[in-house]
């Protein structure tokens, strides 16, 4: 069984700011004021697929399991949604564990996007609109 702790996070000052949540253990750790439902079913859909949860993972290992688990929570959901708030955490993220600046970020997901099949168009949409932030 899959254990649920809200936290605040001030309480979690080591975990970077576009987080909304992450498995710890057999435990899903969500932030009060950032995660929802769907953010749990998210984190549950790195368990379901065995994702390690490590941070000590490369930068494009932890893309390609934000993005297998964004596209198996929707489907399993049957709610696609606009992705634009989860690719801008993945990027923040990018930047604050990697040191990869925001265009290279942007620039990684891009290329798993190409790579992976069954990307919604709306999230491709998401994704050319920070682009255009950034330029």
């Amino acid at each position: 069984m899959v254990r649920v702790k809200w936290v605040y996070p001030k309480e979690r000052p080591d975990e970077p700011g576009g987080v909304q949540g992450f498995v710890e253990g057999k435990s899903i750790i969500l932030f009060k004021g950032r995660a929802d439902s769907l953010t749990e079913e998210h984190e549950r859909a790195h368990i379901i697929l065995r994702h390690h949860g490590s941070k000590k993972i490369s930068a494009q290992r932890y893309i390609r399991d934000e993005i297998e688990a964004f596209l198996y929570t929707y489907k399993r959901m049957k709610k696609p949604r606009r992705l634009i708030t989860d690719l801008r955490g993945i990027i923040v993220s990018l930047d604050e564990v990697w040191e990869i600046s925001y265009k290279d970020g942007v620039e990684l997901v891009t290329r798993e996007f190409r790579r992976v099949k069954g990307i919604p168009l709306v999230w491709k949409s998401d994704l050319s609109r920070i682009k255009a932030e950034l330029s």
